[in-house]
């Protein structure tokens, strides 16, 4: 997988420490999208006909610092290599792209009407990295829960999805989630937010609309609004799917 992400012009961090930590990073642009894309591999990946493709939108306000790492450990809010080592799943990768701004680009590019740009963004995805991913994940964290909401909505992507998560990222505009788990006993959500922030009236209307409270995976925190990612257990989520 990473000597075809090299030929494909996306740079790979190869250092032996670090993939023993974080796994393999790398970056780099997908022509779908005009913003760089973070493509996270764990450090003993394993292609099989199960590899799941698991999605990752920053919130708008933590773009810039949102990639952060830690060096001494792995409690940087941005370690998403550290996250999916530490799920020890080992047949799935993880994606993040780039947003600028106030999550203009997810805007334009993921909430447009269809689903087909996620679904063009996935198939080139699937080129650079010469794989095929069976399974589809969706989590946001703050304003990323804007394209998860509308991806959810859209029956080409929704329809595969049976996985997925909030962290911090319940708003009144993301209730229509509810329907994606009301609609498919089989789909999970994990909802996680802190007890002190602003969503926490809104996360108690959302779970009031889910009909089997079994479908949620609920975990409240009582760190800062940012810790929610590592706090709420994105690792424990993707070694979930």
């Amino acid at each position: 997988m990473v000597n075809s992400l090299k030929a494909k012009g996306i740079v790979c961090n190869l250092n032996p420490g670090e993939i023993s930590v974080r796994g393999i990073q790398c970056k780099g642009k997908v022509d779908s999208y005009p913003e760089p894309v973070h493509i996270y591999i764990p450090k003993n990946y394993n292609k099989s006909d199960s590899n799941s493709f698991n999605v990752f939108f920053h919130g708008f306000e933590s773009s810039v610092n949102i990639f952060q790492v830690n060096k001494k450990d792995t409690n940087g809010m941005g370690d998403f290599g550290a996250r999916l080592n530490a799920s020890e799943k080992n047949n799935g990768i993880l994606v993040v792209p780039e947003s600028r701004g106030e999550g203009v680009t997810y805007q334009k590019y993921f909430q447009d009407g269809t689903g087909k740009n996620f679904e063009l963004f996935k198939n080139q995805i699937e080129q650079l990295t010469d794989n095929k991913f069976s399974k589809i994940t969706l989590a946001g964290h703050s304003g990323g829960y804007l394209p998860v909401t509308a991806l959810l909505k859209y029956p080409s992507v929704g329809d595969k999805v049976n996985r997925a998560a909030l962290f911090d990222g319940t708003y009144k505009t993301s209730y229509p989630i509810a329907d994606w788990l009301n609609k498919n006993p089989e789909n999970k959500l994990r909802l996680s937010w802190t007890t002190g922030g602003e969503v926490v009236e809104k996360t108690n209307g959302f779970i009031a609309l889910v009909k089997n409270k079994n479908q949620l995976i609920q975990v409240p925190t009582d760190g800062s609004h940012i810790a929610n990612i590592k706090d709420g257990g994105f690792a424990d989520f993707l070694r979930d799917n």
